[in-house]
C-alpha cells in the first residue's frame, strides 16, 4: 500500500513537473509534501478504505514530514555555518 501511495505521489509530481526544465530539489520536495498531504487527507476521509490502512499511511506521512523538517533544519544548519565560516574568512583579510 505505502508503495502504491509513494508511486502516486511521485507520478503526479513528475506530470507537474513535465516541460519545466531543471526544476530545483527544493521545489520538488514542497510539490512532494504538498501532493502527499493532500493524497493522505483525501484517503483518510474516504470511508471505504480501512482503518487499518489510513492508520499505516497516517504513520507512513508523519514520517515524511518529520524527515523533511529535519531536512531543512539541516540545511540551515549548513547555510549558517558556511556564513559564519565566510565571514570568518573575510574578517581574515
Amino acid at each position: 500500500m505505502i508503495y502504491k501511495f509513494k508511486r502516486d505521489v511521485l507520478s503526479i509530481v513528475a506530470k507537474l513537473n513535465n516541460g519545466v526544465r531543471d526544476p530545483d530539489c527544493a521545489t520538488i520536495k514542497r510539490q512532494t509534501m504538498f501532493v502527499q498531504s493532500q493524497l493522505f487527507h483525501s484517503i483518510y476521509h474516504d470511508p471505504a478504505v480501512p482503518e487499518a490502512t489510513k492508520k499505516l499511511l497516517m504513520e507512513y506521512h508523519l514520517k515524511s514530514v518529520r524527515a523533511t523538517i529535519g531536512d531543512m533544519r539541516g540545511g540551515r544548519v549548513r547555510e549558517e555555518l558556511q556564513e559564519s565560516g565566510s565571514s570568518r574568512v573575510q574578517g581574515a583579510a
